[in-house]
C-alpha cells in the first residue's frame, strides 16, 4: 500500500497511517509513505516502530520514502 502524503496536513497523515495499519494488520502488507519533510518522516518512523512495524527510509529527489514492514500490534490502529 502506498500513501502519498507530500501535500497533506500532519494530522491527516497520521489518520491515514492508522487506517492503513489497521487494514494491513491481518495481511502483513507493507506500507510505503511519501513525505516531503525529513522531520515528519522521522516522527512517522518512530510512530510506526511503536506500533510494531520495522521502518526504513530512503531519500529521493524532492521527497522522503518511508517503507514499513512487519505486523502491527494494533497500537497505532
Amino acid at each position: 500500500m502506498e500513501l502519498d502524503a507530500r501535500n497533506m496536513e500532519q494530522l491527516e497523515i497520521y489518520r491515514l497511517l492508522r487506517e492503513a495499519m489497521s487494514s494491513c494488520r491481518l495481511h502483513d502488507e507493507c506500507i510505503d509513505i511519501l513525505v516531503s519533510d525529513k522531520r515528519l518522516m522521522n516522527r512517522l518512523k518512530s510512530f510506526a516502530a511503536m506500533s510494531g512495524y520495522q521502518a526504513a527510509h530512503e531519500e529521493k529527489e524532492g521527497y522522503q520514502l518511508l517503507h514499513l514492514t512487519g505486523g502491527s500490534c494494533g497500537c497505532g490502529g
